[in-house]
């Protein structure tokens, strides 16, 4: 008697935990997926922006606010914003620019470590 109600439980809660999984799954899929197509969005606004700088530093137009583009390093744009300081040799003499973004680079991937391996 005891044989025939553990194996009814078990044919009524293996599918439902299977769903539960399968849900569980796709949500984590479609979130992973929706964080690192803002990471590749983000760190090419940071580049471009970058680049969009240094144009306007030559052509003596108004420049992109240094909050502007410290704020995109910090949203997730940081490699963007530290590969447009080097390819376009802007800010690179400023220790704002060259001590923050590297440590917010290194904030930003030790927390997606953890996130990935947590």
């Amino acid at each position: 008697m005891d044989n025939i109600i553990s194996r009814t439980l078990d044919s009524i809660i293996e599918p439902v935990t299977n769903f539960i999984a399968s849900i569980l799954t796709t949500v984590i899929s479609i979130k992973w997926l929706s964080i690192l197509i803002w990471i590749i969005i983000i760190n090419l606004v940071g580049f471009i922006l970058m680049k969009r700088d240094k144009q306007y530093a030559k052509e003596e137009k108004r420049r992109v606010r240094e909050s502007t583009l410290l704020a995109t390093a910090a949203v997730g744009g940081s490699i963007g914003i530290y590969a447009g300081m080097y390819r376009f040799n802007h800010k690179t003499l400023h220790q704002k620019f060259t001590i923050f973004v590297p440590m917010i680079m290194l904030f930003q991937v030790a927390f997606i470590v953890y996130m990935i391996f947590s």
